[in-house]
């Protein structure tokens, strides 16, 4: 007759197999425990692995400090808080834990969570010796049997009388232990010295500091709260690990540039963080298609809905680059808004900075089409991609057979300088562009053009989140590829306004000399 679940469960064999499982499994632990507490699926994607990854290097001290960007409800509170706390009490009962969010019922809420776990049946029957203490039902802070547990509060609150992690220092174990053993070689009693020392087993992990949005949404914009909340990173948070082996853990969404996460960035507390962002729109580095991170959760067209909704919102929300208020050298509101444009444009120029590498780190090829209409210039459309060089020099001839342009510009260097001769070999009408100085000061030269209102920008536009995000960042800004295409067509429209344009290679200059000197 066969065994239910339930009965497979108390074999010991297979509880014996459930729990190595478990303990050396992460994810495996947190879908199991998600299933017995809930009754549903752990639906899991690729940023969990990820996610389970940076876990593994945290218990085994290879990440000291780790700050998580991702968006609202993907999981960040349930694996990093609730599952990740669970299970390193399940590993080691002695892990001390200090976690903070927001606020103290958001921060109640999840160790109670913890509690009801670590409490529960399926909890008990592979781990039946962890325990709490008779007195531990409060929220706030509670312990196990063996002495570990966790403290909880908000992030703005005080921590007091408990610290995380062990409470043995590094250096001093390797030291006390080469004491007793000379003591012994002399023959010298030493079990009265060991009754006193905490002896840490080197291959548990022995708990950290978790900090859950330490900010509210509806105060990211109050620079006195986010001052407040960083500088207790650094003054209080930071200092209560009982180990500089204990690591912290900074896991939110983005809020604002100076949000707690911008703070530790830019070196706040000193020290080096590793960072794991995770946007929940990305681009395929091979196709340039738009991918989501959990699709289960949120699909391209839903996320790209919520993007033209509130672009502010989503940048930092869910893409984890939050928007700077002004841009470092043009401001987004110096653009004007079209919503047809016009149907008739006295010029149409294409703006082009092509990339010499396909790689994911390298810059994207782009060629951006201005209209000129009544002295501005309307950005009418942009072609952005990370493409080899035949469907460059192919998206080139297919752009022009459909808005014949009067003139393309094309930077002269990498593979600019082929598109040049190729495009010209085409009959297009190419205008090589020497690059001067770097991108921040051509920019810069040509900003006072955007602030008097002579760039026009769409509404609405499948690429216009992509341009506005690099024009606001700029000069921080991943990429520079769209604002080196603004700023290029800006310092080709003023040469043009100041001077006629020659073809250098269609003029003698020795014989145009010769005629100039009847005027001087």
């Amino acid at each position: 007759m066969p065994h239910s679940a339930e009965q497979k469960i108390m074999d010991p064999r297979v509880l014996a197999v459930l729990k190595h499982k478990l303990e050396t499994d992460f994810l495996f632990f947190t879908r199991y425990f998600f299933k017995q507490l809930t009754g549903q699926n752990f639906v899991v994607s690729d940023h969990h692995r990820i996610i389970e990854d940076h876990v593994y290097q945290v218990t085994a001290a290879q990440i000291l400090r780790l700050i998580v960007n991702i968006p609202p409800r993907y999981g960040k509170t349930e694996m990093l808080v609730v599952m990740f706390i669970a299970w390193c009490i399940a590993k080691n009962p002695r892990a001390k834990f200090i976690h903070l969010s927001y606020s103290d019922e958001l921060a109640f809420d999840n160790s109670s969570r913890i509690k009801e776990l670590i409490l529960s049946d399926a909890f008990q029957a592979v781990w039946p010796h962890i325990q709490l203490k008779g007195d531990a039902k409060s929220k706030k802070k509670w312990y196990t049997t063996q002495g570990g547990g966790v403290y909880a509060t908000s992030s703005g609150g005080a921590v007091t009388g408990f610290g995380a992690g062990s409470t043995a220092s590094e250096g001093s174990q390797d030291a006390s232990h080469e004491q007793l053993q000379e003591l012994e070689e002399h023959g010298i009693d030493t079990s009265f010295l060991t009754t006193n020392q905490e002896q840490l087993d080197p291959d548990l992990f022995y708990g950290a500091i978790i900090v859950d949005d330490p900010l509210k949404p509806g105060d990211a914009e109050s620079a006195t709260v986010r001052k407040t909340i960083n500088k207790r990173m650094s003054n209080t948070i930071a200092s209560r690990v009982n180990s500089r082996k204990t690591p912290i853990i900074v896991v939110m969404q983005r809020l604002h540039e100076e949000d707690t996460t911008g703070y530790l960035l830019d070196g706040g507390t000193g020290d080096t963080w590793t960072h794991l962002k995770l946007a929940a729109l990305t681009e395929d580095p091979v196709t340039g298609e738009q991918k989501a991170l959990w699709p289960f959760k949120h699909t391209v067209e839903e996320l790209e809905r919520q993007r033209d909704a509130d672009p502010y919102v989503f940048s930092g929300q869910m893409q984890q680059e939050p928007t700077p208020i002004a841009g470092g050298v043009v401001s987004l509101d110096w653009f004007g808004r079209y919503g047809e444009h016009p149907a008739e444009c006295e010029q149409i120029v294409f703006s082009c900075d092509t990339a010499f590498k396909t790689a994911e780190i390298n810059d994207p090829s782009v060629i951006s089409v201005f209209g000129k209409y009544n002295k501005r210039w309307y950005l009418l459309d942009v072609w952005r991609r990370r493409a080899k060089y035949p469907e460059l020099k192919r998206t080139l001839i297919n752009l022009n057979a459909i808005w014949s342009p009067h003139a393309i510009l094309i930077e002269d260097k990498a593979s600019g300088q082929s598109l040049i001769q190729d495009g010209r070999e085409e009959g297009l009408p190419v205008i090589a562009i020497e690059p001067e100085a770097n991108k921040v000061i051509r920019m810069s030269n040509q900003s006072s053009l955007v602030e008097a209102g002579l760039v026009v920008l769409p509404e609405k536009a499948s690429w216009l989140y992509d341009f506005e995000q690099e024009i606001i960042h700029f000069p921080k800004s991943k990429h520079d590829d769209q604002v080196d295409t603004l700023s290029q067509l800006l310092k080709w429209q003023r040469k043009q306004s100041l001077s006629i344009t020659l073809d250098y290679e269609d003029v003698d200059m020795k014989e145009l000399e010769a005629e100039l000197e009847d005027y001087y």
